[in-house]
């Protein structure tokens, strides 16, 4: 009997893609009893920790925001398992422009950009120190059928869209396909244990994607620029990793427009 891969946050995003993808796999909420979890006779094939909430604000609700992105990590440690997968982001690298950040460099807390990057280095740590076989995922803006309808979705779906973002506000995307397969190949025991930069080989800025797709597009304030980070590792194990954020735009339109329009 093979045992079962546990993945947290299984409602929505990533989680729920997992969730119906990888074989003899059990879900559950940022809500579930950990402790009965824990009750069990044999050790989880892996834990694969998806769960985080990067809405709740900390300025109004810092209880919740530290129990649904740090102290949820530290009670899943607790759960029996051969390995653990987490889904970290590549946001915990410092906002300096033109540096391309390794796995291997050196992350202070207090250069995180924001609350949720420090949430993740938090949880980073945390794992590392409690868990024996540790797969940190640092993932790059996702695209896939289960994602929210953020600035990007709504440039590209839209005939007008109003966006809060500015028009040279760039993003490095992927595919939830091209981490499915990164993670089939840890519970295959065909990668090492390590941090791992999943992203592509080069970032898109929404001005572009407008141009692309001959959008009149109103633009915000606010601007977000994806750090520059190598993905050299991954893109060994997962060469559609080297191509460029525009040509996953394109396959993910290929595939899933019918879902979104």
């Amino acid at each position: 009997m093979v045992a079962p891969v546990l993945i947290s946050g299984v409602g929505s995003g990533l989680g729920k893609f997992f969730l119906e993808s990888i074989p003899c796999s059990i879900g559950i909420f940022r809500d579930a009893d950990i402790d009965k979890l824990a009750e069990v006779d044999f050790p989880y094939r892996a834990i694969i920790h998806c769960a985080a909430n990067a809405r709740v604000n900390p300025d109004t609700d810092l209880y919740q925001f530290i129990n649904d992105n740090v102290l949820l990590t530290e009670k899943l440690t607790r759960v029996p398992h051969q390995k653990f997968i987490y889904m970290s982001s590549v946001d915990v690298y410092p906002a300096i422009e033109n540096k391309i950040f390794y796995e291997s460099d050196f992350l202070k807390y207090s250069q995180a950009k924001n609350s949720y990057a420090k949430s993740k280095l938090l949880s980073e740590s945390i794992i590392c120190n409690l868990s024996e076989s540790v797969f940190i995922l640092r993932l790059s803006a996702l695209l896939g059928i289960y994602m929210r309808r953020n600035n990007l979705i709504r440039l590209l779906f839209e005939v007008s869209p109003s966006l809060s973002l500015t028009e040279s506000s760039q993003f490095n995307l992927i595919s939830y396909d091209e981490i499915l397969q990164f993670i089939n190949l840890i519970l295959n025991d065909r990668v090492s244990e390590d941090i791992y930069n999943l992203a592509s080989s080069q970032s898109i800025d929404l001005g572009s994607v407008a141009k692309i797709f001959c959008k009149e597009v109103e633009f915000g304030e606010f601007e977000y620029k994806a750090p520059l980070v190598s993905n050299l590792k991954a893109s060994q194990l997962v060469p559609s990793f080297k191509e460029s954020s525009e040509s996953k735009i394109a396959a993910f339109l290929q595939e899933k427009i019918s879902h979104f329009a």
